[in-house]
């Protein structure tokens, strides 16, 4: 798990790495495409990342974002990034 503060940027990343057997590109874009058509649609299929990224959106008004880039046999990361408001910058620096 990674944090950068995101002060300069004006956006919050948050990292979570694994080290399993990722996925291949075109498991990797489909995982992708299955998250845009959820927010999209407003069409939850599932839990996990679909649920985050659903909830990520609209708390944030469409600002946050969420990264997946993955090696297949290497491992996937999730980036998370999260704008820094005046109402959470607070909690961030301390």
């Amino acid at each position: 798990v990674g944090v950068d503060d995101g002060l300069a940027t004006h956006m919050l990343d948050i990292r979570v790495r694994d080290n399993g057997c990722g996925m291949n590109p075109e498991k990797l874009e489909a995982l992708k495409s299955r998250l845009r058509e959820s927010v999209e649609h407003r069409n939850e299929t599932g839990i996990g990342l679909t649920n985050l990224y659903s909830r990520l959106t609209l708390l944030y008004n469409g600002l946050a974002d969420m990264r997946i880039e993955s090696t297949y046999l290497e491992g996937t990361t999730v980036t998370l990034q999260i704008p820094v408001t005046e109402e959470n910058q607070i909690c961030i620096k301390h």
